[in-house]
């Protein structure tokens, strides 16, 4: 695909993004039915800095760096397209009450993240700070958010899933996943991994950290969901300390290995 044409896509599908969030929360503000997954109000803030990184990647994606393109073009390809597509058509289909749709949208939506943010951190590290922070980091919190909107979009849809039982075990996934990217300790996830995540992404598990200090204030009398994210908080944040202890160890001896 010319990468004109893919860059100009991938700006409207950044305002296609930003117009359905906007449209549907100032039409018909959506009104998420309870679950023990749901978070409290504030953790739904964090996509405000996400809508804004989204407008600085529609930006920074024209500028004329090789490294720029390909990370572009041959590493998010028309992927960015079709996830942005899904994403603002969960906003609409939310707004409409259409939950069972809005969740199978919502798990297409974060397989699509999930592939493009794996194909990114391993294929194509940042080639500095900028590229980072623009990209890489834009996609590490859209893919940890993603995961934590699906799993609460599936609650949503499926009432039966709405068990503190069944809670417990996607929250530990959920830690499980938030703790492996950041560090390399054996999880539930490795054992299904051939080969390790590339560097760890203490981004990515800050935001799992934050959906589970959200779920944690909402669900603070339900005591066995307290526990298990209280646990996940104090993992994930002590393996992150250890990150980034561990990068600006790196770096202050000449190394870069983890970012």
């Amino acid at each position: 695909m010319n990468k004109v044409i893919l860059k100009s896509l991938n700006t409207a599908v950044c305002f296609y993004i930003l117009a359905a969030a906007t449209f549907t929360q100032l039409i018909s503000p959506s009104k998420i039915p309870y679950t023990y997954v749901t978070a409290s109000g504030f953790t739904f803030g964090i996509v405000f800095p996400l809508y804004f990184m989204l407008m600085i990647f529609a930006i920074y994606q024209w500028t004329e760096r090789v490294n720029v393109n390909d990370t572009i073009v041959d590493g998010i390809s028309y992927n960015f397209i079709i996830i942005g597509i899904l994403y603002g058509s969960v906003y609409i289909f939310m707004m409409f009450n259409f939950y069972l749709i809005q969740a199978i949208i919502h798990i297409a939506f974060t397989i699509a993240l999930v592939l493009t943010y794996y194909k990114l951190e391993y294929y194509y590290p940042p080639a500095g700070i900028f590229e980072n922070l623009f990209i890489h980091k834009l996609f590490s919190i859209w893919t940890a958010w993603g995961l934590y909107a699906t799993t609460l979009g599936i609650w949503v849809a499926i009432p039966a899933l709405n068990t503190i039982t069944l809670t417990i075990i996607a929250l530990i996934i959920l830690i499980s996943i938030g703790w492996f990217v950041v560090d390399y300790y054996p999880t539930i996830i490795s054992c299904f991994l051939i080969e390790y995540f590339p560097k760890s992404d203490f981004i990515f598990s800050a935001v799992i950290v934050w959906c589970l200090i959200g779920v944690a204030c909402n669900q603070v009398e339900v005591l066995p969901i307290l526990v298990v994210t209280a646990a996940g908080i104090g993992l994930i944040s002590g393996a992150i300390l250890k990150s980034i202890a561990t990068f600006f160890s790196e770096h202050r001896n000449g190394i870069y290995i983890s970012g």
